[in-house]
């Protein structure tokens, strides 16, 4: 989503944990030609389950936010109508986008390229710190 309105450099990818390839929390902030940086935070281990997506704004410093999403987790809105089917919530989000891959004239995936250089990009910029059992 990010690469498709214009997000292309990574200023800051970081990962915890307690051994490299087994990342606890991610950190990055990617930026774009217009646009306000966005920071993305990625806490397994966080005690709270949360999806939040919001906007800070810094007029003079007096810091205020307007929120677009605060769920439980992602899926959160399609979870009503599914259930009472007693199956995985991702099922009809991954329906779609499999059904989605044999409609014609389909131009959803011109940004897959642009996704796949932003995601090479933050791979390379990506430092991991260890994190104490403790944290």
């Amino acid at each position: 989503m990010l690469a498709e309105i214009g997000y292309r450099d990574v200023t800051l990818s970081r990962t915890f944990g307690i051994v490299r390839d087994e990342a606890e929390k991610w950190i990055a902030v990617f930026a774009g030609s217009g646009l306000p940086e966005c920071e993305v935070l990625v806490d397994t281990r966080s005690i709270v389950n949360k999806f939040l997506v919001e906007q800070t704004f810094y007029p003079s410093a007096g810091l205020a936010t307007s929120t677009f999403a605060n769920l439980s987790d992602p899926f959160d809105l399609e979870s009503a109508d599914h259930r009472l089917d007693r199956i995985d919530r991702r099922v009809p989000i991954l329906s779609q986008l499999c059904r989605s891959l044999y409609e014609e004239g389909t131009k959803q995936y011109e940004c897959y390229d642009a996704a796949t250089k932003l995601w090479w990009l933050t791979e390379e910029k990506t430092n991991f710190e260890v994190m104490s059992v403790s944290s």
